[in-house]
């Protein structure tokens, strides 16, 4: 469960490249979903929830164009 509500937060950058091709996008959602996984999560599981938020972030970043 723990790590569904981490995956939960990578959403939104998996879907900036559907809808976008600009950095700045990935950048900005990158900053405001970490923002809300600090913000939301339990103290113990925010390392997790960045984590995921970074794998999501380099995932979104190769399915950008150069």
């Amino acid at each position: 469960m723990i790590l569904l509500v981490a995956i939960l937060h990578a959403v939104p950058l998996l879907l900036v490249p559907v809808f976008s091709s600009r950095i700045t996008t990935l950048n900005t959602v990158a900053i405001i979903m970490s923002v809300i996984a600090v913000a939301s999560g339990s103290g113990q599981y925010i390392a997790i929830d960045l984590v995921v938020v970074t794998v999501g972030y380099f995932v979104a970043m190769s399915f950008l164009p150069d």
